[in-house]
């Protein structure tokens, strides 16, 4: 599944479309290589909302695509899943997104596995 990201839907600069990009294939490499655990599924939650938020996306689908995918599972999760992305998603009045999450990790994986994000189950590209 590749979903695509139009330039003109998202909601930060330009410059930083691809960074975004980066967090959303990063998580998904993370969490196909079992890193949706213990100590890292708020880190998860919270990255995967922002970065689906200010490229446009609905971050509830974008977890709904995720467990459809066994990319991840809410059984490994000792809270609703789901939960995790409508508590962030409640903070949109209160927060600056750009300064929630630091994405280097994520950015860096996804840089660092480009070719294996290439035959992902799920896959986040730009739309030209």
């Amino acid at each position: 599944m590749v979903i695509e990201i139009a330039k003109d839907e998202c909601l930060c600069d330009e410059d930083d479309i691809q960074d975004y990009v980066d967090v959303l294939n990063g998580i998904v490499y993370e969490c196909m290589h079992g890193n949706f655990r213990e100590g890292y599924r708020n880190q998860v939650a919270v990255d995967l909302t922002v970065a689906a938020y200010m490229l446009g996306l609905d971050a509830n689908v974008v977890i709904e695509d995720l467990i459809e995918k066994h990319i991840i599972d809410p059984l490994d999760d000792d809270e609703a899943t789901c939960r995790r992305v409508e508590t962030v998603l409640d903070y949109r009045r209160r927060f600056d997104w750009d300064y929630m999450i630091d994405p280097e990790h994520y950015t860096e994986v996804a840089r660092a596995h480009a070719d294996d994000i290439k035959v992902m189950p799920v896959q986040f590209i730009i739309f030209l």
